[in-house]
């Protein structure tokens, strides 16, 4: 699977089968894309620059889109998703909705997370992934939180289930 930037809030995850553009951008060229996913509640629905999309998934609850599989769960202010994609365990969320989830968030392999706030590592670390991957404004410094101190970013980064690595990863999105 593919995960690109957009814009430095927007990205999109492409599967074998299915594509998710997640809180689309509202300007710029259009994107195609099966599924519109928003992490924040407070966003408008705005699918303007979506093209072919099929469903718009903003809040909890189970949904399959193609085979993947979607598990919505609500927090203070943001949408937290948990997505098996290629066979691949994804969480997606933004910083200050994992940081206020009380429930058990679980492990997951690869975990995308919107920097629109502070994060502890401790949260993210508890959550076991292999691979990190963070986009949005604080993306550099929650990369020197989790240990890495050389920056480099990417416009995408393809990752599979057979190539995931032993010990955790920090990827910058940018």
């Amino acid at each position: 699977m593919d995960i690109a930037i957009i814009n430095e809030n927007s990205i999109k995850i492409r599967g074998k089968h299915v594509g998710f553009i997640i809180d689309p951008p509202t300007s710029g060229p259009k994107i195609s894309a099966d599924a519109i996913i928003y992490l924040s509640k407070d966003l408008p629905a705005d699918a303007s620059r979506i093209e072919e999309y099929r469903v718009i998934i903003k809040g909890p609850g189970e949904y399959q889109v193609n085979g993947a599989m979607i598990t919505g769960v609500k927090t203070d202010k943001e949408n937290v998703y948990r997505i098996v994609l290629d066979d691949v365990q994804i969480l997606v969320a933004k910083a200050s909705g994992i940081s206020k989830f009380k429930g058990d968030m679980g492990s997951s392999e690869v975990l995308i997370l919107n920097t629109d706030s502070e994060i502890e590592a401790s949260v993210i670390t508890n959550m076991e992934p292999r691979i990190v991957i963070l986009y949005g404004e604080r993306k550099e410094g929650a990369a020197k939180i989790l240990g890495k101190s050389e920056i480099k970013k990417t416009e995408k980064v393809t990752v599979s289930k057979e190539q995931l690595p032993e010990m955790m990863e920090v990827i910058v999105l940018g």
